[in-house]
């Protein structure tokens, strides 16, 4: 044979051939199934009792293998690190927590940015997609107080936002002084019905954002603080939070707490450890008490929510469950205290339509349930319900749809009187049966020091109804003030119709009113130092466009707006307030300086 001439390809022996190729004696390639029997359209199969020098392994059960026992080496490997240096302390106890550092944001930092995750609740590898990492900033805050980028991200809040009533703000400044417009006011093709075309800005963005936290991929969402801060912000959460909004059950949520403990976490469910984490990080933001500063405090704060957002984004737009709906619920509330607020809208969302899935609205889907899960399901669905305001929405805001309905003058003061007649049948009947009471006159000094220290619950109570009955209040009669404020409205000195002088003879109650909610709710956050940020803010508003209407109206009747003109300090004194709050809080320091900004259009006016 020449020496170039092409070699045959001598045909690889088959070590184990199928049966029908050795019942035939046929050459069998060794395929599953093999060339033979799929030219013949036979069924191959192979004898399972072939001898250990005749067998032949797929490669994909060794590869199955491999992978196996990589996976267990990498397991014994974060039991090692994580028995020296667990973000989760061990230590099996049901009888409280142990001592912790003395640092918590350092605690959440280096637990976030560990290299060796904590083990998995569900045995699998921390390195599975996280959800979406949140680091995001609204530019749309909870308090209406708005900055504009190039980047636009679209929000609608309704007719009865801050973002709507600022429509009329500005239009009343732009009307009376067109030089001193505030920087924080949306332009007019953005504020629209409470519609907001904000920007969405990096985590990279201002100097010193609370948002510059080392949020990467190695997040450790498996990862809790020290026993000692987890249990603290636990206690905070019911003795502030969750008296408020008493969704979830004490006693429950701490005897699951211990119960994970005990088993070192090894069987945690996905979402409680997230609602855990939203929970801290709630208590976290509100916990002004101490030595650490707001930047810390919301950087803590931040981080327990990313482990939560990592743990049960993904869960929430798939699985429906009790526990979900209450983080949701929490998220919600979270969300709308921070530069997040936009996002609140999905949460929101997102719990009435699980709590819509689970049966939480029917009577009859929760009667089947024990008598604790009973009652944590129907609170849980009033968590999203309040009666009164809903009306007040649907009545006086159109149910905030932001559609272009005219309503006659008389149809509005009509809606106006009904709401008030909630309020005042709330106040004066339903309240005193419980043992409550919400004052008429705005707190004191010399009323809260008056306050019995041993009934601290009872009077926390009070205070927040008190805020909460004068905050609806102002909604209620707001109609009324932005009527006022509406140059389309108000333009000229003759009225349109009766209907309409009989409205601006009564909407003067009605501003009176909106004047003397603000004057209490910014006396009460005053004088206790206590209180969401944007309430006071709101209360500044409306009292800032009551004295715009009032340098307009006076000259005709003087003596009916005296009572309005003699509210221009409390807008000093809900700037103090907001100063006096949370100092440092990025959110409460924007609506300072917006009030400051007001206050001095006020001067020359």
């Amino acid at each position: 044979m020449s020496p170039s001439a092409p070699q045959s390809n001598k045909r690889r022996r088959a070590t184990l051939a199928c049966q029908s190729c050795r019942h035939r004696k046929s050459r069998c390639s060794g395929d599953r199934p093999c060339a033979l029997c799929r030219e013949l359209e036979i069924e191959c199969l192979y004898s399972e009792g072939a001898g250990p020098n005749n067998l032949t392994l797929r490669k994909s059960y060794i590869l199955q293998l491999e992978q196996r026992l990589e996976k267990m080496e990498a397991s014994i490997r974060q039991l090692q690190d994580h028995s020296s240096s667990a973000p989760i302390d061990g230590k099996a106890s049901s009888e409280g927590p142990s001592r912790g550092s003395a640092d918590p944001l350092k605690d959440v930092q280096d637990s976030s940015t560990a290299s060796a995750a904590a083990p998995d609740p569900r045995g699998e590898s921390t390195t599975e997609p996280l959800g979406e990492i949140d680091v995001s900033e609204s530019s749309v805050d909870g308090m209406g107080a708005l900055q504009f980028t190039d980047e636009e991200n679209c929000g609608f809040f309704g007719p009865s936002s801050n973002i709507a009533f600022l429509r009329y703000i500005s239009r009343a400044i732009a009307k009376t002084s067109p030089h001193k417009e505030p920087a924080l006011v949306p332009s007019s093709s953005q504020r629209t019905c409470g519609t907001a075309n904000g920007a969405k800005s990096q985590s990279t963005g201002r100097s010193g954002s609370v948002e510059n936290i080392n949020l990467s991929a190695a997040v450790n969402i498996y990862a809790l603080p020290s026993e000692e801060r987890t249990w603290s912000l636990i206690q905070q959460y019911f003795h502030k939070t969750g008296q408020l909004l008493p969704f979830i059950h004490e006693k429950s949520f701490c005897e699951t707490y211990f119960q994970m403990k005990k088993e070192r976490f090894r069987k945690v469910r996905r979402t409680w450890l997230g609602l855990l984490n939203i929970v801290l990080a709630i208590a976290a933001s509100l916990s002004t008490k101490g030595d650490m500063s707001a930047e810390k405090r919301i950087q803590e704060s931040d981080v327990y929510y990313q482990r939560a957002n990592g743990l049960c984004d993904r869960d929430s737009k798939r699985n429906a469950s009790l526990e979900m709906v209450q983080y949701l619920l929490i998220l919600g509330q979270y969300l709308q205290g921070t530069q997040k607020s936009v996002q609140a809208w999905t949460a929101h969302g997102l719990a009435i339509s699980a709590a819509y899935q689970l049966g939480l609205h029917s009577p009859d889907a929760n009667r089947g349930f024990p008598p604790v899960e009973r009652e944590t399901r129907k609170r849980t669905w009033f968590g999203k319900l309040y009666v009164i305001l809903y009306n007040v929405l649907e009545s006086c805001y159109g149910a905030n749809l932001g559609f272009e309905v005219s309503t006659s003058p008389i149809d509005a003061m009509s809606g106006i009187l009904e709401g008030q007649r909630q309020l005042d049948e709330w106040r004066l009947q339903q309240l005193p049966s419980l043992g409550l009471k919400v004052c008429d006159s705005p707190l004191s000094l010399d009323d809260v020091e008056k306050m019995d220290t041993g009934s601290i619950i009872r009077h926390r109570f009070e205070v927040v109804l008190f805020v909460r009955y004068n905050n609806l209040r102002i909604l209620v009669h707001r109609r009324c003030l932005e009527s006022f404020l509406d140059p389309v409205q108000t333009q000229g000195d003759t009225l349109a119709t009766s209907e309409t002088r009989l409205l601006q003879q009564m909407g003067l109650s009605s501003v009176i009113s909106c004047v003397e909610s603000a004057m209490s709710i910014i006396s009460v956050v005053h004088n206790m130092s206590a209180g969401s940020g944007w309430r006071p803010f709101n209360a500044a508003l409306v009292i800032f466009g009551s004295l715009i209407v009032a340098s307009k109206e006076r000259d005709r009747n003087p003596s009916a707006w005296i009572m309005v003109s003699h509210s221009r300090p409390y807008i000093d004194t809900a700037a103090e307030a907001l100063r006096q709050l949370d100092p440092g809080n990025p959110v409460v320091e924007r609506c300072q300086e917006y009030l400051s900004q007001l206050s001095a259009i006020l001067d020359p006016l």
